[in-house]
């Protein structure tokens, strides 16, 4: 099990994951999205309340690992950035957390 623990947070890979297959495997079932030939989402209202917290852990946890900077912003409020519709509600606590090197 993989964790990315330091000043960037505590998501776990392996957590991801397993939340990522449950919903994934929730939109087949509901015909919320298409497996073949290639996952299509069929319902916009199922990723926004099922999947989008998800696949923002996900990209959270890709940023953490390749990005080089420093970053004094909470988990919490990086992953509502990535999901909320106003990032202008929360831009200035992002981008005053993104310290130079």
């Amino acid at each position: 099990s993989v964790s990315v623990q330091s000043k960037y947070g505590s998501l776990n890979r392996d957590d991801v994951m397993q939340e990522l297959r449950v919903v994934l495997n929730s939109g087949y079932d509901s015909h919320s999205l298409q497996r073949h030939p290639h996952l299509v989402l069929l319902d916009p209202t199922f990723y926004h309340a099922k999947m989008k917290v998800v696949m923002a852990k996900w990209v959270l946890l890709w940023l953490y690992q390749r990005f080089v900077g420093m970053c004094a912003v909470r988990e919490e409020t990086l992953l509502r950035y990535l999901t909320i519709d106003d990032v202008e509600a929360i831009r200035d606590e992002v981008e005053n957390g993104l310290l130079p090197d």
